[in-house]
């Protein structure tokens, strides 16, 4: 997703957002954006060298946390006060089945070898230092805060989400992507959960982030803001 005259649609499974849904998370998360973008520059603007390249924001979390709603207001709101922004989905990165061994259990193939990390880092490159690069580019999806990855990152957003709330979001947002809402629950059940919770358990990205999120049924909570 660009910025430049405004945001395009993500090329993502979050085109299945209920609308309900995305409206009062947005107006939610309005309350804090100004707050988190303020920690942004003030975090990362003072670096050396951060004026020959973009300000690199992650916005990390499990399926289903918000990452690339709270992405695009992010970016709405840089624009509005003038800066120029990118966004990258690491959604965008996803592998196909075919192409990564079987493991087991499942949620281990899904952290170890679902995305393509590599490929990631190397677009993460190139659009953040080579001629117009935005000011500020967001990369948002799962398992960026790995350890091997963390310190790539000016600023570090970590969305925490209870697994019973992201369930049913998914449910919601991508039965007709998976096809049915029995295949989304098998999915989530036995990959995307518990891939998240051993992320947490082994790279404690709730630790290392600048700002930590929790969103609930009646909107967003600040949960630590370093």
């Amino acid at each position: 997703m660009h910025f430049s005259n405004g945001p395009r649609i993500a090329r993502s499974r979050s085109s299945y957002h209920d609308r309900e849904f995305r409206n009062q998370y947005l107006g939610a998360a309005a309350s804090f954006i100004s707050l988190m973008y303020q920690k942004i520059f003030e975090l990362a603007c003072p670096r050396p060298g951060i004026s020959n390249r973009s300000v690199l924001l992650a916005i990390s979390g499990p399926s289903c946390s918000g990452k690339t709603t709270l992405a695009a207001r992010v970016g709405e709101y840089a624009i509005e006060h003038g800066r120029r922004v990118e966004v990258i989905h690491f959604d965008d990165f996803l592998r196909p089945e075919s192409e990564y061994p079987r493991r087991s259990p499942e949620h281990i193939g899904y952290y170890e070898d679902a995305f393509d990390y590599g490929g990631l880092m190397r677009e993460v490159q190139r659009r953040s230092s080579g001629a117009g690069h935005p000011e500020l580019l967001i990369v948002e999806g799962e398992f960026l805060l790995r350890r091997e990855y963390r310190d790539d990152w000016d600023v570090k957003v970590w969305i925490e989400i209870e697994d019973r709330l992201a369930l049913a979001r998914g449910i919601e947002r991508d039965a007709e992507f998976f096809g049915s809402r029995q295949e989304v629950e098998r999915i989530y059940l036995n990959r995307c959960l518990p891939a998240n919770r051993f992320h947490r358990r082994v790279d404690e990205p709730h630790l290392v982030a600048d700002l930590v999120l929790t969103p609930t049924t009646d909107g967003l909570v600040v949960r630590s803001l370093r």
